[in-house]
C-alpha cells in the first residue's frame, strides 16, 4: 500500500480520496475550505496545512481540480506542491485542464520530478465504484508503477507521453461516434494534435479548457518525453 496524498476535494476528488482510504491506502488531503477533509480525517486520513505539505508526506500527489486556475494555485508558489514534492514523489494530474495547462505544469515542475497526466472520464457513481477510465500519459516506467494504484480508480490505459492524457480526454469525451480511435485527431477529421518542442503533447488552439487560444505556453524547461502516441479506445 502506498502513502497517497490528495489534493481538491471536490465532488471526484473526495470520491477517489474515499476509494483509496477505504481500500487501505495511507491517506493525506488537503481542500481550500478545510471542513471538506473533515469526513476523510474522521475515518483515518491525515490533513495538510497546504498542498505543499500534503506532497511532502506522500509517495504519490493527485490533483484534482476544477480548472486551469485551480491547477496552478495548488502547484505552483511556495505552498504549492511543486514546492513540497520530494524524489521519488509522483505528481498524478487528475483533473479535466486542457493540454496548454498540463504543458505549463509540467514546465513548472522541478526536471527531476515524476509527473503523469491522467484524467478521468466517467460519473460520481463510477468514481465511487472504482470504474473510471483513466486516460493516463507519461513515461512507461511511471505508468507502471502506478498502475496498481490507480486501477483502484478504474481501468488505467496508457496513451502516451505526458499531454497526451489530456488530448485524449478532450477527444474521448465527445461520445460514441465522435471520435476516431486516433488520440489528437479531430472528431470532425481536422489537424492532428502534435508534440511540441518541449516534449508535452499539445492539441490544436487549446486554452487549457477545450477552447480555442492563438498561443502556446511559454514552458520553462524542456521535459523529455517520447512523442508516440498510441490508439485507445472511443468511450
Amino acid at each position: 500500500m502506498a502513502k497517497v496524498a490528495v489534493v481538491g476535494l471536490g465532488a471526484m476528488g473526495s470520491r477517489i480520496a474515499r476509494r483509496l482510504l477505504d481500500s487501505g491506502h495511507e491517506l493525506v488531503v488537503w481542500n481550500r475550505d478545510p471542513a471538506r477533509t473533515a469526513p476523510l480525517t474522521a475515518a483515518g486520513a491525515v490533513a495538510a496545512e497546504s498542498p505543499g505539505e500534503a506532497a511532502g508526506q506522500a509517495e504519490a500527489v493527485i490533483t484534482m481540480v476544477s480548472n486551469p486556475d485551480a491547477l496552478r494555485d495548488v502547484t505552483e508558489g511556495p505552498a504549492g506542491v511543486g514546492e513540497g514534492l520530494i524524489r521519488p514523489t509522483t505528481l498524478i494530474q487528475m483533473s479535466t485542464v486542457g493540454t496548454a495547462a498540463t504543458a505549463r505544469l509540467a514546465a513548472a515542475l522541478p526536471d527531476d520530478a515524476g509527473l503523469l497526466d491522467a484524467p478521468v472520464l466517467g460519473s460520481m457513481a463510477e468514481a465511487e465504484g472504482g470504474t473510471l477510465k483513466i486516460y493516463a500519459g507519461g513515461e512507461e516506467p511511471l505508468v507502471e508503477r502506478w498502475t496498481p494504484l490507480l486501477s483502484t480508480l478504474g481501468s488505467v490505459i496508457h496513451v502516451g507521453p505526458v499531454g497526451a492524457g489530456s488530448a485524449a480526454k478532450l477527444v474521448a469525451k465527445r461520445g460514441p461516434g465522435r471520435c476516431d480511435r486516433r488520440p489528437g485527431r479531430s472528431a470532425r477529421g481536422g489537424p492532428r494534435a502534435e508534440p511540441s518542442a518541449r516534449g508535452c503533447f499539445r492539441g490544436p488552439r487549446d486554452d487549457g479548457a477545450g477552447g480555442p487560444s492563438d498561443a502556446a505556453p511559454t514552458l520553462g524547461r524542456e521535459r523529455r518525453v517520447s512523442h508516440t502516441l498510441r490508439p485507445f479506445p472511443c468511450p
